[in-house]
């Protein structure tokens, strides 16, 4: 494998893998989503460059099998950070701690849990709240100003709040973004 599509290997694999984990989250605050979308683009347009290169070149050396990882990576980043499953997976990872943080997270002042975050299990609080019965827990920027989350309900629906939005992760957890 010449050195030049290890480069190109890896700098997809890097991608996917800061990707995965900012996917994982409740959200991706804008600038993160930015840089991620422009590397994608970089990755795309590099690979449409070596095949068109391989296209034009005569020696033919180059096999079609080892063009095709770049797509397959990037096609299985934008494939998993169209699901909930990688929100999923942290959310059953982290939910005793979660559920299990809740009397400490309601102590702390909202200020400071804002500016400094508390790390929960594999998240970041940075906003809790207990309205009547359920467990909320901001978590990430989602775009300019908004806000996500995760949130606990034993039975039914989070209450909706304002321009509050939910979709249902599994069994009591539920995927909360919150509008500005």
């Amino acid at each position: 494998m010449t050195r030049v599509l290890q480069v190109e290997r890896a700098a997809a694999l890097a991608w996917l893998a800061v990707a995965a984990f900012a996917c994982s989250d409740a959200g991706i605050p804008y600038p993160l989503w930015m840089a991620l979308f422009l590397w994608m683009v970089a990755l795309s347009a590099w690979w449409v460059l070596r095949v068109l290169a391989a296209l034009v070149s005569s020696s033919g050396s180059e096999r079609w099998r080892s063009r095709l990882f770049v797509p397959a990576v990037v096609a299985v980043g934008v494939s998993l950070a169209s699901t909930p499953f990688l929100l999923m997976v942290r959310v059953r990872a982290s939910q005793e701690a979660l559920m299990a943080s809740a009397p400490m997270l309601a102590r702390v002042p909202p200020g400071q849990l804002f500016h400094e975050g508390q790390r929960v299990g594999l998240f970041t609080v940075r906003g809790f709240e207990q309205p009547a019965g359920e467990l909320r827990f901001l978590t990430s920027a989602c775009g300019l100003v908004d806000s996500c989350g995760v949130v606990y309900v034993p039975s039914g629906r989070p209450s909706r709040r304002g321009r509050d939005a939910f979709r249902h992760l599994y069994g009591p957890w539920w995927h909360w973004y919150q509008s500005f």
